[in-house]
């Protein structure tokens, strides 16, 4: 059976339980917080998770590989967080949502319900992502609520705006404040 890593000095915010498991091919370990005793998720080694900050990941989500949750934010669920993904501000993961890659999740963004943000995209702002919504390439999005099949990938850039249904935004379009896309639409350049 596999042991815990090691727990560093300065790390006063969690522990880990000493249970592990699989998860995606990867021996992940349940934390516990020093503090409270209050059960978390699962993570691979402590780089997953930052010792300051109240970044928690919880339930039966789990951070692995190079992923890092910092700052305030939290994942949660099932959600998982890997590759080189960094999930930091006040943004939360949750439910059966992935994020992975080399994707960034900051400030108050929300990626929820099955959503898959991958790649190297940028999520920012007051973003939300949700249902099976799937986000890839070198997107960028800052604002906005991206959710159910819809995709977003390319160099596409989303400031603000719905995009809703089997919609596609790909290639350079740029979605503004005010747009509202739906249905089963393509859009592949042009500032909407």
């Amino acid at each position: 059976m596999p042991t815990a890593p090691a727990i560093s000095v300065e790390n006063n915010k969690y522990e880990f339980t000493g249970d592990s498991r699989q998860c995606c091919g990867h021996t992940v370990w349940r934390i516990r917080s020093k503090k409270g005793g209050e059960y978390g998720g699962w993570i691979e080694s402590e780089s997953n998770l930052a010792f300051d900050g109240d970044c928690w990941v919880a339930d039966e989500a789990c951070a692995f590989e190079d992923a890092r949750v910092t700052e305030n934010a939290t994942v949660k669920d099932k959600a998982k967080v890997y590759g080189r993904s960094r999930i930091s501000g006040r943004s939360i993961v949750q439910y059966q949502s992935r994020v992975k890659g080399e994707s960034s999740v900051s400030e108050n963004a929300l990626i929820s319900g099955q959503a898959l943000v991958k790649d190297s995209v940028k999520v920012r702002g007051f973003t939300w992502i949700r249902g099976w919504a799937e986000v890839s390439d070198s997107a960028t999005l800052s604002g906005g609520i991206i959710e159910h099949r819809c995709r977003v990938m390319g160099s596409a850039a989303v400031y603000g705006g719905k995009i809703t249904g089997f919609a596609t935004v790909k290639g350079d379009a740029r979605i503004t404040k005010k747009a509202r896309i739906s249905g089963d639409i393509t859009i592949d350049c042009g500032e909407h």
